[in-house]
């Protein structure tokens, strides 16, 4: 460890207080990993997993786009049950699935069409991109992708490194996405 986080602000702006939160409802189908996906997941390309998305809202705003992908061989059958709005409690519910360990990591990344039309800006307009990958004890079960507006989210992260410390942390597999 050679810094650390020593505060992380997330704000909603441009929306009138008090601020109401809501999130669409999930949708399930099934999709088969490009190599991005595949490479986070710590499986082959063409892999089959099951894609959920949805919206997270402020006062009827959309602030936030998420998608995540769950392998099918620890969730069998997901697309056929009536789902929640959380997908962790899903997991935990219907499979016994439990979340050990996340590591996660901000990008500023450009929108394809897709998410550029949930979002409301240009097709290729940067946003902030917030990816999640859950561990099961050392199985990958879950890699979440939250796209957030740049008209109505903002996050700042106070970061301080520590002189002290010399130890370098070790390389992650997200570092080749960097």
């Amino acid at each position: 460890v050679i810094s650390k986080q020593t505060r992380f602000v997330e704000s909603i702006y441009h929306v009138e207080e008090p601020h109401v939160f809501s999130s669409s409802p999930l949708f399930v189908d099934t999709i088969y990993a490009n190599e991005d996906v595949a490479s986070r997941m710590g499986l082959i390309p063409g892999s089959k997993l099951y894609r959920v998305q949805r919206m997270r809202y402020v006062n009827g705003i959309v602030y936030c786009f998420i998608e995540s992908y769950i392998n099918p061989e620890l969730a069998p059958d997901m697309d056929k049950l009536e789902l929640d709005l959380h997908i962790t409690e899903n997991l935990v519910k219907h499979y016994g699935l439990k979340r050990t360990d996340t590591r996660e990591w901000f990008e500023a990344v450009d929108t394809d069409f897709k998410t550029s039309q949930f979002l409301g800006v240009g097709a290729g307009h940067a946003v902030l991109s917030a990816v999640r990958v859950g561990y099961g004890g050392e199985t990958i079960f879950d890699y979440t992708q939250r796209f957030y507006s740049p008209t109505v989210y903002q996050l700042k992260i106070h970061h301080q490194i520590d002189p002290a410390l010399d130890e370098v942390a070790p390389n992650t597999p997200d570092e080749a996405h960097t």
